[in-house]
């Protein structure tokens, strides 16, 4: 049987790692926009035009920060949007992005 043994900086170095998920801050699971947005999850689709009959609403409406399908654009939503500092109506990169 081989024993390895750890130096102290060793020891360190894999304390902070540990405890980075810690000290990160908490996402904001959920922002808000607003604006004019289509609800098509509960629309007929006609399969050989591919139109469908969505419900178009203009008001608030709430996104899941981890449902977002643009990496680039989840990243800067989660990066921005936390519990700590939370992005309130319109504030989160992804009503940026729709909205424009």
């Amino acid at each position: 049987m081989q024993m390895t043994l750890m130096t102290a900086t060793t020891c360190v170095s894999v304390f902070v790692i540990l405890l980075a998920p810690i000290l990160s801050a908490t996402l904001q699971p959920i922002v808000e926009c607003e604006g004019i947005h289509a609800l098509c999850i509960f629309s007929f689709c006609d399969i050989t035009t591919g139109e469908c009959d969505c419900k178009i609403f203009d008001g608030v409406y709430q996104i899941a920060t981890n449902a977002i399908q643009d990496d680039d654009l989840r990243s800067q939503t989660q990066t921005m949007c936390t519990v700590d500092e939370p992005c309130y109506v319109n504030q989160a990169p992804i009503c940026d992005a729709l909205l424009n």
